[in-house]
């Protein structure tokens, strides 16, 4: 038998694991899935000193009922992508390495034909390699061709971010919005006051992928693939998501919104 605190040893398994059980608790309350992180042996973060932010790229997969109109799909594939796009912007300028941002916006290609172009050759190209990077063993080596330099010039970045994903419907929640009815009920000791719900929030599973790429020379240089269940058109939800994401490639204590 072993007298508890009779040896230091006795409490080195329960420091080293209890972080991990914590974490494990805090990833099944959040509702995200584990990442799967992907990096490249030749990545140094400190050279992270400016990125460009691409377009990000959203399919909404809506409820069947009621049905929706192609524009309002893709209204909403707008607004998350802009959401999305937002977040790893706030998360990016909260880590230690807070790199010089530059956020490249759907309207500012929209004027160039050969932009549109080669974002459109860009996207293929990652998703043709997707599947070979979230099955890799690190350190990955992947590139997706120098089509992304002009974006990088464009941005004035050596490095590039993008992001993708799903966002599939999963029903709604009744929440409250910022002006409450309220609502008298007569009580013993007076008059009790509350406000009920008053508008409905979409819920959605957002699986999101960020991946990282040198602009020069196209090579995917990390890579990050996480996913939770949220509030559609919840900005702060989804930053949440993406700083978790984030961690691995900027570790470290985020300074205060």
């Amino acid at each position: 038998m072993y007298a508890i605190g009779s040896s230091s040893s006795f409490y080195r398994p329960v420091r080293l694991v209890l972080p991990a059980a914590l974490l494990a608790l805090a990833l099944a309350a959040s509702g995200c899935i584990p990442s799967a992180v992907r990096k490249s042996a030749s990545f140094d973060r400190a050279a992270l000193s400016a990125v460009g932010v691409m377009p990000s790229e959203i399919d909404y997969v809506p409820p069947l009922r009621p049905e929706i109109s192609e524009a309002e799909r893709a209204e909403t594939e707008a607004e998350i992508a802009s959401l999305v796009a937002e977040a790893v912007r706030n998360v990016f300028t909260r880590t230690p390495i807070a790199p010089t941002l530059v956020v490249l916006t759907d309207s500012a290609l929209a004027a160039d034909s050969t932009l549109r172009l080669d974002l459109t050759r860009v996207r293929e190209e990652l998703n043709l390699r997707l599947d070979s990077i979230k099955t890799a063993t690190n350190p990955i080596s992947f590139s997706l061709g120098t089509g992304t330099a002009q974006f990088g010039e464009l941005a004035g970045t050596p490095y590039l971010m993008l992001a993708r994903g799903t966002a599939e419907a999963r029903g709604s929640e009744r929440v409250r919005d910022s002006a409450p009815i309220p609502i008298p009920i007569p009580i013993p000791t007076g008059i009790l006051t509350i406000g009920i719900p008053t508008t409905s929030a979409s819920l959605a599973w957002l699986s999101l992928e960020l991946t990282l790429v040198d602009a020069r020379t196209g090579e995917v240089v990390w890579y990050n693939t996480s996913g939770a269940h949220l509030t559609l058109r919840s900005g702060p939800a989804i930053e949440r998501l993406v700083e978790t994401m984030m961690f691995t490639l900027a570790p470290g204590r985020l300074t205060t919104r």
